[in-house]
């Protein structure tokens, strides 16, 4: 019997998520010639139709980095007792301009009806990189979340917000929070910063056969 394993990192984890909602690749390069204003390359009669992708999915604002540009701890400091160089050390904690969750929210409003891992009907696994941790986070339907000392495996998230961390990509988006199970706030960013080409997970699945792009 054939399996199909999607294993989807950095901009990858979008491409492989609508790959595991049932859409063709052609279908996504519709969504975004549409949502840029330009006629679909492919006809779109032949195709499952997905709702048009613009500027405004994929950059939306992060207010958190906007708001801490001047902390107000330095506002009460004079420049004798270090106002200078809190300034340079804490003033300016821009993290990324842009957040994913505009991503998130189109993964979740238009693409997935469900928008749980064990819903569909392929296996697919979305890689994060947890800040502030050398362990890589892949998301997908496993039976129960747990560690080792490289590898975090969670079953607790959703689809989209499994995507929306894993294109996190510093310094232009801001680190995607994920609650875990204790509803703990976890910080995670683009799936390629530690380690590239995660496709050892499609073998430890079962595949015999890995295609990578």
């Amino acid at each position: 019997m054939t399996i199909r394993l999607y294993v989807g990192s950095s901009a990858g984890a979008f491409v492989c998520a609508v790959l595991a909602a049932g859409y063709d690749v052609e279908s996504l390069v519709n969504a975004f010639q549409i949502g840029s204003g330009q006629k679909p390359k492919f006809d779109p009669h032949d195709l499952k139709s997905m709702k048009p992708i613009g500027y405004r999915h994929i950059f939306a604002v992060s207010g958190h980095s906007l708001l801490n540009i001047i902390p107000e701890s330095l506002l009460s400091r004079s420049l004798i007792t270090g106002g200078i160089e809190a300034l340079l050390k804490k003033g300016f904690k821009i993290n990324g301009f842009f957040s994913t969750r505009g991503i998130e929210r189109y993964l979740r409003k238009y693409l997935f009806v469900d928008n749980e891992f064990s819903r569909l009907g392929v296996e697919l696994y979305i890689v994060a990189t947890q800040l502030n941790h050398t362990r890589k986070a892949i998301f997908g339907n496993f039976e129960r979340s747990w560690k080792t000392k490289s590898t975090k495996f969670i079953n607790y998230a959703t689809i989209s917000e499994a995507v929306a961390a894993s294109i996190a990509l510093p310094p232009v988006f801001s680190p995607y929070i994920v609650k875990n199970e204790r509803q703990k706030p976890i910080h995670y960013y683009d799936g390629e910063i530690r380690e590239t080409l995660s496709s050892h997970i499609a073998a430890d699945h079962g595949c015999d056969l890995v295609i990578s792009s």
